[in-house]
């Protein structure tokens, strides 16, 4: 009587499939004013033997308003525009932040997508869940400041500018 030697290899996508998680990074914003990073999860099925690595990038929408009105520079905003991220074997969720520069240059509300370029081997991208979208709040005041001197009340636009002082 003989024996025979089976080898069952690793099959297609062996270490599952991966796509940002819908509940919570479908839309995420972040906040430069109060040092809040843009968090994102993603969420890996059907598999997750070994480790696993996915690399991302931040990009502008192409149709969207803030190319054509403002030009938006992600370097400036991100400290990283692109990176990756490191999942463990058993690990099914895997969080990841987009910090920001906080910087003094006022800033409307504006978006960007994070998309999830590549991915170690025996593993895919899930085309479903492969974008999400960010959005960056207001910051340092962009419609500009107004402060009231504590006396009077009145605007002062310079502080060179003298009104009279009334009493009551």
């Amino acid at each position: 009587m003989g024996y025979a030697k089976i080898t069952i290899r690793r099959n297609d996508f062996w270490n599952g499939q991966i796509g940002f998680y819908y509940k919570n990074s479908s839309h995420v914003t972040a906040d430069e004013d109060k040092g809040r990073p843009a968090i994102l999860t993603l969420e890996r099925r059907n598999a997750s033997y070994g480790t696993l690595t996915v690399f991302w990038k931040a990009k502008i929408q192409r149709g969207s308003d803030e190319v054509v009105s403002e030009q938006l520079d992600l370097t400036t905003q991100l400290e990283r525009v692109t990176d990756d991220v490191h999942c463990a074997a058993g690990q099914h969720f895997c969080t990841f932040s987009v910090p920001l520069f906080d910087d003094a240059v006022p800033e409307n509300e504006t978006s960007f997508v994070v998309e999830l370029t590549q991915v170690s081997p025996g593993a895919v991208v899930d085309p479903t869940h492969r974008f999400a979208t960010v959005t960056l709040l207001r910051s340092d005041h962009p419609s500009g400041m107004v402060q009231f001197k504590a006396v009077s009340r009145c605007v002062y636009p310079h502080s060179t500018l003298r009104l009279p002082h009334f009493t009551t």
